[in-house]
């Protein structure tokens, strides 16, 4: 049979995941020991296999992947630290395309994501997993939890943002490029863990092999027990490889040169057959997922479908699920695994093959995996295709139609509800305004037609859920047409007195902008990140108009958003840069047209002694007693919108099963509309956001009365969710600033607190219970009310402790979770 005499030993081989016929062969001099590499590209044809193209390295190499996204493109291991990248279109000289030099030791392991095809990973005896993409000039992100070398890295086969990594430290962990920790560490072995992979049919099984010369099959959703244990393997078993084909079936193979096939859910005897004919190590395979049954085998290698040695030769495949192979013949001399491949139970083993420790293996690790300048690395470098420079400017002129946008919409919603709520002789936004019983009685009328016509609209544009503007910053996407309507019919209720802000509309409007935007501009790197990018700054754009500054936007979106994905894409401070240039822009549009933010800073108005003897008393305590109470008015805030969910929930249904979906919506708004008007009667400031209410709330807070205050915080709570409840749409972060003020308020006017630190405590004390950015909170009232640096002491201790006490402590996340149990129930009761 033709076969193919590789002049090094064999260490990785991988079948090009666009053309059935080629292979990549990764090699090294001297087993991988010391000496030079080579990475040859190999096709299969009529007349057996021939080269293709080869490349030379200076140190040997380990292992090798295909691009996902262009047919041409290979990337190798190598073990001096770097990553080769080569392009088998481009002549010679041109290649390596590129050379990544981040790793301190030797890479181990690589693998293109297979979902995304954008991005590849790399794994390392530094310890680390470094995420790597072809347009970027440094990695987007490194991961470094593990302790010991990293063996494998293996992306989920279908999820785009999930992958496993294997390592000497005994553990497999399952990583979530947007979180920013491992999400799970298994502990899968007593010993090194040197394979892993991902089942091809079923995204939550993994297989894992060890030193230890065991397979152990995981299911990761009950990682306390494995699935199945395979035995058989006399030594450490180097790879395993789940069928592309079959979903139960894995091979194996290990450093006693044996190749061993499995199906894991047989009843009885797993191994299917054996192939032990080698004379040497095997230390790697591939299943060709475009021929099936098609299966390479390398002897005395490393990797996935890997050759030593020797001749390569394609058999054909014995009857039943056997696959064909592609085997390493004749070897001139043993292959040896690396000392690192081997615990120290086998190194008699290693002892026996005739290999020494190498120092590179061992390590005198005289600086670590994270050692180097202090510095992240770049992500505006000035060279083409000046990709950054191209997503800036674009973001900048986003920005800055996002400034004008939110003006615009902002502006409709202020004139509408001052024109209405200011009619008839109120004296509105005058304090005296807001005692009880200042509104008038056609307000119930105005606000039920508001619900009115926000019902029709919902209805007409079938529009009856939708993601909030937190769900929509943490995807980094929308829906463009869902996105549209809910900015609509968010206007009709706001301009309607609804208590509600106007953030929902604003991110809604922005992230289809961002997204359009994206679309239309098209992008040959890095697609799906950018994309998102592009969302995102443009919805921290909109809400920078609502802001006392642009700084605040960009915290608040960190936050809410939370959005590591990008961060490790972009670095972290590169996503600061790029959010900050859209906010800026905004800012600055939306200040030229208006002359004031839409939360307009306050002067407190303290004399010069009032705030020297101010900034001496610090307030921590006074800023922990608001924290407290903070979180006892989120407490209350949470019992109301059970109290609203629970009943205005059973008159949903009651209509559904009377009156069919659009009908109820009308019905239900309406509703809603007028009870949030009887309330707003009786009590004005329960409607609006409260964003135009908080100079008279904060600073005349006498005149307006403390039972009038009190009594709206509630009375505004309850609005709120009643509007929520009954199909309005609009965001909290205004309305919780009004009510957490109110109350402050009324401490002001029963006790001898310092006024200045229970204006600006009291600001955020309700939205850092119940909304996870304390630190933009913290910005956000030393910026509104101009307090000063030493303002900030009690502020942040009121956004520390509410925070602590509510999320921290975690009672309302478990509030929600026995809500959604009780629902669930209810539902598989319904017949």
């Amino acid at each position: 049979m033709p076969g193919f005499r590789t002049q090094f030993q064999g260490y990785s081989v991988r079948f090009s995941p666009f053309e059935p016929s080629k292979l990549a062969v990764a090699t090294s001099q001297n087993f991988g020991i010391i000496g030079n590499g080579r990475q040859y590209v190999l096709e299969m044809g009529p007349e057996g296999i021939v080269e293709f193209r080869v490349f030379d390295t200076m140190d040997g190499l380990y292992d090798c992947v295909w691009s996902e996204e262009n047919e041409n493109i290979l990337v190798s291991a190598s073990g001096d630290g770097s990553i080769k990248v080569w392009d088998l279109a481009a002549p010679p000289a041109a290649n390596p395309l590129r050379s990544f030099e981040e790793h301190t030791h030797e890479v181990y392991s690589l693998h293109w994501n297979q979902v995304r095809r954008d991005c590849f990973l790399s794994g390392s005896w530094d310890d680390t997993v470094k995420l790597w993409n072809l347009a970027h000039p440094t990695s987007l992100r490194t991961f470094a939890e593990h302790t010991y070398c990293v063996y494998a890295a293996q992306w989920n086969p279908q999820q785009a943002d999930v992958f496993l990594s294997a390592s000497g430290d005994c553990t497999v962990k399952i990583w979530d490029v947007r979180q920013p920790r491992a999400s799970l560490s298994l502990a899968a072995h007593q010993y090194e863990v040197l394979a892993a992979d991902w089942c091809k049919y079923n995204d939550c099984i993994i297989a894992t092999g060890s030193v230890d010369k065991s397979i152990k099959v995981w299911d990761v959703r009950m990682p306390e027990r494995e699935v199945a244990t395979l035995l058989g393997h006399t030594y450490a078993v180097r790879r395993v490889l789940f069928s592309p084909h079959v979903e139960t079936m894995v091979a194996s193979c290990s450093y006693d040169m044996t190749v061993r096939l499995w199906d894991y859910a047989a009843p009885e005897d797993a191994l299917v057959r054996v192939w032990d004919h080698h004379t040497e190590f095997a230390v790697g395979l591939d299943w060709s997922t475009l021929v099936e049954g098609l299966l390479a085998r390398p002897i005395g290698s490393v990797s996935i479908s890997s050759m030593s040695e020797g001749d390569l030769e394609q058999q054909a495949a014995p009857p039943g699920p056997q696959p064909a192979e592609l085997s390493a013949l004749q070897p001139d001399a043993a292959a040896r695994p690396s000392a690192k491949d081997l615990s120290h139970d086998d190194e008699d083993a290693a002892e026996a093959a005739g290999l020494e420790r190498a120092g590179s293996a061992d390590g005198d690790d005289d600086g670590d995996a994270d050692g180097g300048p202090p510095f992240d690395p770049s992500f505006a470098w000035p060279s083409p295709p000046f990709a950054w420079y191209q997503d800036a400017l674009l973001l900048l002129v986003l920005g800055g139609a996002m400034g004008a946008f939110a003006y615009g919409y902002l502006k409709a919603i202020t004139e509408v509800t001052g024109l209405w709520m200011g009619a008839d002789g109120t004296g509105y936004p005058a304090p005296t305004a807001f005692h009880f019983g200042g509104g008038r009685p056609w307000w119930i009328g105005l606000c039920g037609g508001t619900g009115l016509a926000v019902g029709l609209a919902k209805a007409a544009l079938r529009l009856d859920k939708a993601p909030t503007f937190i769900d929509e910053l943490r995807s980094m996407h929308t829906h463009l047409g869902t996105s549209l309507k809910v900015a609509a019919v968010a206007l009709l209720g706001l301009m309607g007195g609804m208590p509600m802000g106007p953030e929902a509309g604003l991110g809604a409007t922005a992230g289809a902008a961002g997204l359009t935007l994206a679309r239309m501009r098209g992008f040959r790197f890095d697609g799906q990140r950018r994309q998102e990018l592009y969302v995102l700054s443009a919805m921290c754009s909109c809400f920078a108009g609502l802001m006392p500054n642009a700084m605040t936007a960009v915290l608040l979106v960190l936050e809410l958003g939370r959005p590591m994905v990008l961060a490790s894409s972009f670095t972290f401070m590169g996503l600061v840069c790029t959010l900050g240039l859209g906010a800026t822009a905004a800012f600055v549009v939306y200040y030229a047209i208006a002359g004031y933010p839409y939360i307009d800073p306050i002067i407190t108005g303290l004399s010069v002694d009032s705030f020297r003897r101010y900034n001496q008393q610090m307030g921590i305590v006074e800023g922990i007693l608001f924290g407290i109470m903070g979180a006892a008015l989120a407490a209350v805030y949470l019992v109301l919108a059970g109290l609203t969910r629970t009943v205005v929930g059973g008159a949903r249904t009651w209509l559904d099963a009377r009156i069919g979906l659009w009908p109820r919506a009308v019905v239900l708004a309406t509703a809603g509309g007028t009870a949030i008007g009887a309330l707003g009667w009786a009590m004005p400031l329960t409607l609006t956001d409260g964003a135009g209410m908080l100079n008279a709330i904060l600073f005349r807070s006498g005149q307006v009365g403390s039972s009038a205050l009190a009594a709206s915080c509630f009375s505004k709570a309850l609005a709120y969710h009643i509007a929520a409840e009954c199909g309005f749409h609009g965001g909290l972060f205004l309305p919780m600033l009004a009510m957490s003020s109110m109350l402050g308020a009324v401490f002001i006017n029963v006790t001898g607190v310092n006024p200045t630190v229970a204006r600006s405590c009291a600001l955020i004390a309700l939205g850092c219970s119940l909304v996870p950015s304390p630190f933009a909170m913290a910005v956000l009232s030393m910026s509104a009310l101009t307090v000063g640096p030493q303002g900030l002491v009690p502020i942040f201790a009121t956004a520390c402790t509410s925070y602590f006490l509510c999320l921290g402590v975690g009672w309302p996340q478990r509030l929600v979770e026995l809500s959604a149990k009780r629902q669930a129930a209810a539902a598989s009761k319904t017949p």
